[in-house]
């Protein structure tokens, strides 16, 4: 094969084109159409509202708008605590020691907790 000035040589930095993790134009593009579409637009929101009302449009087309338009939402799944872990109450604040009672008591969780559960200090309130 002749060798011109284009052939590939191993060894050389990349040289032209994107670089690496630039989005390209159409998908510049395609989120700025989608979101002119979707939350900012209270014509589109009514029309498509109606439709769905209707069955005339499936939910995951708006959903899909708004995945291309603002990004898709990232799962966060925390692991299991190791066995035996316990959590210093000392360190919450007032208000997410309520915060936490209000979606116990939402939860319907029982106040006693069970036997597996390591006993808490008790406090006191000055």
């Amino acid at each position: 094969m002749p060798t011109t000035s284009t052939t590939f040589r191993p060894g050389h930095p990349k040289v032209g084109g994107r670089r690496s993790g630039a989005p390209n134009r159409v998908t510049k593009d395609v989120a700025a159409i989608c979101q002119a579409l979707t939350l900012g637009n209270r014509k589109f929101l009514k029309a498509i509202k109606n439709q769905l009302d209707q069955g005339a449009c499936h939910p995951t087309i708006v959903v899909r708008l708004i995945e291309y338009g603002y990004g898709k939402p990232v799962e966060r799944v925390a692991p299991p605590p190791p066995e035996g872990a316990s959590v210093d109450l000392e360190l919450l604040t007032d208000e997410e020691i309520e915060f936490l009672e209000r979606v116990v008591r939402k939860a319907g969780i029982p106040a006693t907790l069970p036997p597996s559960y390591p006993a808490l200090p008790p406090t006191t309130l000055d």
